[in-house]
């Protein structure tokens, strides 16, 4: 099996600060307005996932 250096998948930090975590890994306001326009309640978060998926 390859090492974790010569694989696809990124290297996360051990440890975030609450900046770096809203930063990285909050939704835009853009993402938030179509999330919100364009889907049921019920799948928000389903609709959600999909922006973290796809970017």
């Amino acid at each position: 099996m390859a090492s974790v250096e010569h694989t696809a998948y990124p290297s996360l930090s051990k440890a975030y600060s609450k900046a770096e975590l809203q930063r990285e890994f909050s939704f835009s306001d853009d993402e938030l307005k179509c999330v919100r326009s364009k889907s049921k309640a019920s799948f928000h978060l389903n609709l959600a996932v999909l922006f973290v998926v796809v970017n």
